[in-house]
């Protein structure tokens, strides 16, 4: 397929993990299995949470040569390309630790609830970020609303209140939450991209570089840099650009080929894919056996499945051109930062006003538990895919 086609497979794969991360956002509740749980602490449970935010990481990376070789194509420089790279980097590290930080909102120190804090700031994010249409006439109401978004980004900055001891109350890095470690992972790709372009050999030893420094890291190897860590520790713990290089490898194999080569694209990525599982799958059982986040084992076997997965939808959706198959999918997949993020505008919203519409997680049967969970992702979805057809989408 050409390089200027577009997969339908990514946008598909794309919507179907952010239909994931909406429900599993959504069902931290007690004596969960463990497959559903989300708590680090079971070490040796392979779980759907700890399955799917990666997968994100690997879709995005995934789209990164497609959108920095259009920047190309456009007659953008290197230079150009660079600040976008690290304009976009800073945004979602920015919004990153803001949304870690929304757990730690004190009320009485803070004057806001925490749920009111967490709306006024996925609220300015669509007020600064929202793709506005593009008319003459609107340039002082478009700038208006950006000025707004930022007046409310900067409330919230110098409101903010924890309380606790050990930064006074602060906001604080820590954890970068899923669009901070988007920042990370893309920073790298982004840029070993606009190094490389399409050389995969180039690419396979940065990404075998990243590998190492999650061995590593996960060896107890890194003490030495633990100054450097506090800032950089997703690079340095070297899973998310690996996890995200990931993706990438398998975007350089799609842009490779053409339209009537597409039984290559499926006969590279399967048998690929079918190396990072069982490669895993062994270092998992004999090396890397505990623990859930940033283990590189655990991480190069669903990397496989991802492979895997994806390449069964591409057979369906590109090659045999049964995109109607995954409508539902499409809107989420296309605008994903969107999706996910208006998510929270509605949950905290709900949260504010005391409506009891989340009354299933207080229920005593699992079922009705998990299935409160499955409508409250599917209702999402569809209520995001009308506004995003309202005008209402990001562009980060």
């Amino acid at each position: 397929m050409t390089q200027s086609h577009r997969f339908q497979s990514i946008d598909i794969m794309k919507g179907i993990i952010v239909l994931l991360m909406l429900f599993v956002n959504n069902i931290f509740l007690p004596d969960l299995p463990p497959w559903l749980s989300n708590n680090e602490q079971l070490n040796n449970s392979w779980s759907i949470a700890g399955w799917v935010f990666p997968a994100f990481l690997f879709m995005a990376g995934m789209t990164i040569p497609f959108a920095i070789q259009k920047k190309i194509n456009n007659g953008f420089t290197s230079y150009d390309i660079s600040r976008q790279i690290f304009g976009k980097s800073i945004i979602l590290l920015t919004i990153g630790v803001m949304m870690v930080n929304t757990y730690r909102v004190n009320p009485d120190l803070t004057g806001l609830s925490r749920y009111l804090w967490a709306l006024l700031l996925f609220i300015a994010v669509f007020l600064v970020w929202n793709r506005y249409p593009e008319k003459e006439n609107n340039f002082f109401t478009v700038t208006g609303f950006r000025f707004l978004g930022l007046a409310i980004l900067v409330f919230l900055v110098f409101k903010f209140k924890s309380g606790s001891f050990e930064n006074n109350g602060s906001l604080v890095a820590g954890w970068w939450d899923l669009p901070g470690l988007l920042g990370w992972g893309y920073l790298v790709s982004a840029f070993t991209f606009l190094a490389l372009r399409n050389s995969f050999q180039g690419t396979i030893l940065i990404w075998l570089l990243f590998l190492a420094l999650n061995i590593l890291w996960k060896l107890n190897m890194m003490d030495a840099i633990d100054p450097v860590r506090k800032y950089l520790g997703p690079i340095t713990d070297g899973n998310v650009p690996f996890i995200v290089l990931s993706g990438h490898l398998t975007g350089l194999i799609l842009k490779r080929f053409s339209a009537k080569e597409s039984g290559k694209i499926i006969w590279i990525i399967i048998p690929a894919g079918i190396i990072m599982f069982i490669t895993g799958f062994i270092l998992k059982i004999n090396y890397f056996t505990k623990g859930q986040y940033g283990n590189p084992a655990l991480t190069m076997l669903w990397i496989g499945i991802y492979m895997i997965i994806f390449i069964m939808i591409f057979w369906i959706a590109d090659f045999k051109n049964k995109e109607r198959w995954f409508l539902l999918f499409k809107p989420a997949g296309e605008n994903p930062l969107t999706t996910y993020f208006a998510s929270f505008v509605f949950y905290n919203l709900i949260l504010l006003c005391h409506l009891p519409l989340f009354f299933y997680k207080q229920s005593g049967n699992q079922f009705v538990a998990f299935a409160g969970s499955v409508i409250w992702a599917l209702l999402m979805t569809w209520i995001i895919s009308f506004i995003i057809r309202l005008n209402i989408r990001l562009k980060i």
